[in-house]
């Protein structure tokens, strides 16, 4: 019953992520650490390995569909993906030296990230998607640096709680590109592939991964993700965001009470 309710939330989650291009890590790491207690060492690999098949899928068809572009998942992934590997192996190190004292701190560090991860949800959903800068090829003029230090930043945030992904890379492209809404979405969520990949390696080579959750839920995410994808452009996905966003503020509160 476990493994079908998992997979049942896995194909949920798969929709939002295909409409909207964020929240997989999120909503997985809210069923796992809350909806199972999972503990939050355990819960951030596994919720980034499932994330990664989850992301993998609906990027795949923003590609097919011409929505990514290159450069800009180029420039982020140069400084998010350092970002990722050294956050990944400080919270290791740790969760290895003071077991009890780390989960405690990072079930409340995942859940401020989550009520963020909201709020900017919110924030995006009344001011709207970033502005089309009117190329019909679909290019975004953007500066790399920026770009670099942004993506260094959500890799740190990412790979450490293994939650913001989508939400936080979203209003960072936001502010420092000019991508239409169908390319910002289909732009992050190849970028967000990217850096999970990377983040999953590590943690599978250093943490326990639960990978009977990752095979249930990424189950429903693929099928969902790929539905999700094919609605993106006539589906109400600002009403969506408020909805999620408002069901993530609960879920964070609940985890920084501890």
């Amino acid at each position: 019953m476990l493994f079908i309710a998992l997979a049942g939330a896995g194909f949920g989650i798969g929709i939002v992520v295909g409409l909207t291009g964020t929240g997989a890590a999120t909503l997985i790491m809210s069923t796992l650490a809350v909806g199972l207690g999972m503990p939050a060492g355990s819960a951030v690999g596994t919720t980034i390995a499932a994330a990664t098949i989850t992301k993998f899928a609906g990027s795949l068809e923003h590609w097919r569909r011409g929505s990514v572009v290159w450069p800009v998942v180029r420039d982020f992934a140069l400084g998010s993906v350092p970002g990722a590997i050294a956050a990944g192996v400080l919270m290791h190190l740790a969760l290895a030296a003071y077991p009890d004292q780390a989960d405690l701190w990072l079930r409340r560090a995942i859940g401020a990230v989550i009520i963020l991860a909201a709020v900017l949800m919110v924030r995006r959903g009344l001011s709207g998607h970033a502005v089309s800068d009117g190329r019909s090829d679909g290019e975004s003029s953007h500066r790399p640096s920026v770009l670099v230090a942004l993506g260094a930043v959500a890799g740190l945030a990412v790979a450490a709680t293994s939650v913001g992904a989508g939400t936080f890379t979203k209003g960072m492209l936001v502010f420092s590109t000019r991508l239409d809404a169908r390319r910002l979405v289909g732009t992050d969520l190849m970028h967000g592939t990217i850096v999970a990949l990377v983040a999953t390696g590590l943690h599978v080579a250093m943490g326990p991964v639960a990978w009977d959750a990752v095979i249930a839920i990424s189950l429903g995410a693929i099928p969902g993700a790929l539905l999700g994808g094919r609605l993106a452009a006539r589906a109400p996905t600002r009403l969506l965001q408020m909805v999620v966003a408002g069901a993530l503020a609960v879920i964070g509160a609940r985890l920084l009470a501890g």
